[in-house]
Formats: C-alpha cells, sequence, structure tokens
C-alpha cells in the first residue's frame, strides 16, 4: 500500500530548502575560477589576435583581453540572477498544504486542485542535512521535506527508494 504525507512549507523553510540546494551549486563553490577563466579567455582572444594580425595596436589587444573577461564575468552574472529568481519564487507556495504519496513508480504530489506524478527515474540525485531532504530533479528543481516533519518510517522510505543500487 503506498505510503501517504502531508508536508506544509512556510516561505521561511523554503528559503532554507533554496539556501541547502545553492550552497551546493558549482558556483558558489567554483566562483572564483569564472574571473581567472574570463582573463585567460581574453589573454587567448589578445594572443589569438597579435599571432593573425601582428600589426593589431595594442590598445585593441587590451581591448579583447577586457571582453573575454567581460563575457565571463556576464555569464556568471547571469546564473546568478536565475538564482535569485529561484529564491524570490521561494514564498510562492507559502503555507499551503502538500500530500505526498510514495508510489512505487514514483512520487505523487497533490496540492489544491493539481496532482502530478514524479518517477523516481527523475529525480538525480539527494541532498540531506540534519534538518532537510531535498529531491533532486536537476540544479533549480527539487521536492523539500523538513525532517521535523516527517516520521522516521516515512525518511527511512524516502531514502530506501532513491538509494543507488
Amino acid at each position: 500500500m503506498p505510503r501517504q504525507f502531508s508536508v506544509t512549507l512556510s516561505g521561511q523553510d523554503q528559503a532554507a530548502a533554496n539556501s541547502l540546494l545553492l550552497r551546493r551549486l558549482w558556483l558558489r563553490r567554483w566562483g572564483w575560477i569564472v574571473p581567472i577563466m574570463g582573463a585567460l579567455l581574453g589573454l587567448l582572444l589578445m594572443l589569438a589576435a597579435r599571432h593573425f594580425h601582428p600589426d593589431l595596436p595594442p590598445r585593441k589587444a587590451v581591448s579583447l583581453f577586457i571582453k573575454g573577461l567581460l563575457f565571463a564575468l556576464a555569464f556568471a552574472g547571469l546564473h546568478l540572477f536565475i538564482l535569485l529568481r529561484v529564491i524570490l519564487r521561494a514564498g510562492s507556495a507559502e503555507g499551503q498544504a502538500t500530500l505526498y504519496t510514495l508510489d512505487p513508480e514514483g512520487l505523487i504530489v497533490a496540492r489544491s486542485s493539481h496532482t502530478i506524478q514524479l518517477r523516481w527515474s527523475a529525480f538525480r540525485y539527494v541532498i540531506e542535512d540534519q534538518n532537510w531532504l531535498l529531491l533532486c530533479r536537476g540544479a533549480l528543481t527539487f521536492c523539500a521535506f523538513p525532517k521535523s516533519q516527517l516520521d522516521a518510517a516515512t525518511l527511512i522510505a524516502l531514502k530506501h527508494i532513491l538509494a543507488p543500487s
């Protein structure tokens, strides 16, 4: 028989779950590499331009270096903008109870008048700490479960179903 449980997340809970997810993203951990990659890209552009156009004025070469650096920083800025949108979206489901059903084929999520089934194969990885269990389908999509709202049997069932075989 499928196991059912209900979880109600406040805006603060959503923000905490998003914060846990953001700590795991590459830009948060490896963001210091972006300016270095930009500098290398700019240097490569500058050297390639000087190689193919030896008479290129130094001002143009420096301009290419700055463009490469700005390109990498713009990429990092776009990534941070997307993360900011995820954080701002956190309070959209504030206070709504969500009914979850653990089915052998997937996780059935029912909120208000909407019901969807997420197959177990859609979940790519699990993030867990002492307070949260996040089932992640992608870099920014996840189902968040505060451990304080789960009984021990449900927590064990979730971990067992998603354990790598």
